[in-house]
């Protein structure tokens, strides 16, 4: 009796490790935003032109690739300074691929406590990120919890993907990216609106704003209010482990004579005013230039935070830009990049 139970006991766990593998395969495969990832990946592999500027970061990251030669946008959702330092490390020490500037961005909520505790997507971070090490800078070993989901359990908890990633590519269709960039198909119009929202095409000569009317300031300002919220906190503005990350991702470039260019993202004006009732931005930025003067390899600083305030038709939300803000912006980072090359020489 003994015995028949142990054997239905090792078959049952047997079972129940091949079920968990399955659905754990099923995930890494399926899910949107390792598809777009891993595209990523293979794109910069095959990436074999002059690497002059490497840029880094998340959805704030709209370097247009059309726009801006020998470039490659390598950003990911809600990435933060600690996986963009392991990426970056692997790029440089693994791959031998050697930018000669890197973009990072520095925006305020790169440095909040927000983006300190969202670590997510591990299933794809698990390539990357040493999470022995970054629990030892945050002194935080519940961070090996992500270690664990993203070997063995990556679906664990991640329903919600599931069910983003069925909808998401269906609209995705065909994966087109131009040295890393991929200029979104559709996206709503911050400064128009309708029921059904307006979809703004990658195509600026098609935008379709039939039975659209102007979104009124109190509709952009609930926008903006509930997007800042999410992302920043009164506490913590200046999280210990983001600001350790970017001087580590700084340090890097040095060891390795990278150039380091960094700059603020477009915002529309209603989410700045957002941003400084909840974080005092001018004291964050003083932290930040402490950490970035140490640094001579950082030889540009570009701040583009207000350079929309007066076109919300070049957002798609309060602090993202749709594909023709995003143009726009790029080009304007291409000016800017030339004029500094000029004064150099």
């Amino acid at each position: 009796m003994h015995k028949k139970f142990l054997i239905r006991l090792l078959v049952f766990l047997a079972l129940l490790v091949s079920i968990n593998i399955l659905l754990d395969q099923l995930y890494k495969r399926c899910v949107v935003h390792n598809i777009l990832n891993n595209a990523k990946d293979r794109d910069f592999r095959q990436y074999n032109d002059t690497l002059r500027y490497l840029s880094l970061g998340n959805s704030h990251n709209t370097v247009d690739t059309y726009v801006l030669e020998n470039a490659f946008n390598y950003n990911s959702p809600a990435e933060n300074y600690v996986q963009s330092y392991y990426k970056l490390k692997y790029i440089v020490e693994e791959q031998k691929k050697i930018p000669e500037n890197l973009i990072l961005y520095i925006d305020v909520s790169s440095f909040s406590a927000m983006a300190a505790g969202y670590f997510e997507h591990n299933s794809y971070w698990i390539k990357y990120v040493d999470y022995f090490e970054v629990a030892r800078v945050m002194g935080d070993r519940h961070i090996l919890n992500k270690w664990l989901e993203g070997n063995f359990f990556s679906y664990a908890g991640n329903y919600r993907n599931i069910k983003l990633s069925l909808i998401y590519l269906v609209k995705i269709g065909h994966l087109n990216l131009h040295h890393g960039y991929r200029a979104p198909r559709n996206f709503k119009n911050f400064a128009y609106y309708r029921p059904e929202d307006i979809d703004i095409l990658s195509d600026e000569s098609q935008y379709d704003w039939t039975g659209a009317r102007e979104t009124d300031r109190k509709e952009k300002v609930r926008r903006a209010k509930r997007k800042a919220d999410i992302y920043l906190t009164r506490k913590g503005y200046f999280d210990h482990t983001m600001a350790t990350y970017f001087e580590k991702i700084l340090h890097l470039c040095l060891d390795h004579d990278i150039q380091v260019i960094l700059l603020r993202a477009p915002l529309t004006r209603e989410y700045w005013e957002e941003v400084n009732r909840i974080v005092p931005a001018g004291k964050l930025y003083e932290k930040v230039r402490n950490i970035y003067t140490r640094y001579p390899n950082v030889t540009m600083v570009l701040d583009y935070h207000d350079l929309f305030f007066d076109h919300p038709e070049y957002f798609f939300d309060p602090d993202h830009l749709n594909p023709l803000g995003a143009r726009l912006f790029t080009q304007q980072l291409q000016q800017d990049l030339k004029k500094s090359a000029k004064t150099q020489k």
